[in-house]
């Protein structure tokens, strides 16, 4: 479902010509972060088991890209 929204507003960056309808734009990209955010948990345990989900989820939500440096 989340794809299909960061699709919806990947099509709507396109479209927009107009500078005040970037809320737009705004509010399907929150709503994909906010769908991905919600089932981004099952899809940890499912990649990893659910005996570690605990470190599992602490690190992949937490851990940027700047501490593997």
């Amino acid at each position: 479902m989340s794809a299909i929204i960061f699709t919806g507003a990947q099509i709507a960056a396109l479209r927009i010509e107009n500078p005040n309808q970037l809320y737009v734009l705004s509010c399907l990209t929150g709503l994909g972060y906010g769908t991905l955010f919600g089932v981004y948990p099952a899809l940890v345990a499912d990649a990893f088991g659910p005996s570690g989900m605990g470190i599992n989820w602490l690190v992949s939500s937490t851990l940027d890209d700047s501490a593997l440096d």
